[in-house]
């Protein structure tokens, strides 16, 4: 039990950090390594910061209730669709059970990217989508990216 709050509290902190502040060179070069964007269509770059509330869930997400992507903690992926209007939705896997979680609209349009954050609930662990900024979307896939180097 000691050794639970000696670790506790660093795994509070992580959980804590900010995304990162990147300028406009460095986001340039964070949104060369992302899947290129079809020409077709549009791009929906999903992520989900490290967070110690509802670490272990992973959510699979559906645009108009077709599977895009999993986010785990501490992930990223973008998506290319077509241009359109799209219920984006997602649920947490828990072993056997699942839980009805996020739903937000968004507008593809032609040769833009979109971010999309979900949050994990505190007392659920259920998620929200937010919809962000390219500066935040960019930043937190950074922290991302440069997480997963560890």
């Amino acid at each position: 039990m000691k050794n639970l709050m000696l670790i506790l509290p660093v795994f509070m902190l992580t959980a804590c950090m900010g995304i990162a502040r990147l300028d406009t060179y460095q986001q340039a070069q964070i949104e060369a390594q992302l899947p290129p964007i079809d020409p077709e269509g549009g791009q929906l770059c999903m992520f989900r910061v490290s967070s110690f509330i509802g670490m272990a869930a992973t959510f699979n997400m559906q645009a108009n209730s077709e599977d895009i992507g999993r986010l785990s903690n501490s992930s990223y992926f973008c998506a290319n669709l077509l241009p359109g209007e799209y219920i984006i939705t997602g649920e947490a896997s828990y072993g056997r059970v699942r839980v009805a979680g996020v739903g937000t609209e968004t507008t593809i349009r032609q040769g833009q990217r979109k971010y999309i954050e979900l949050k994990t609930d505190v007392t659920t662990s259920a998620g929200q989508l937010i919809h962000q900024t390219r500066e935040i979307g960019l930043g937190a896939i950074y922290n991302i990216m440069k997480r997963s180097e560890q």
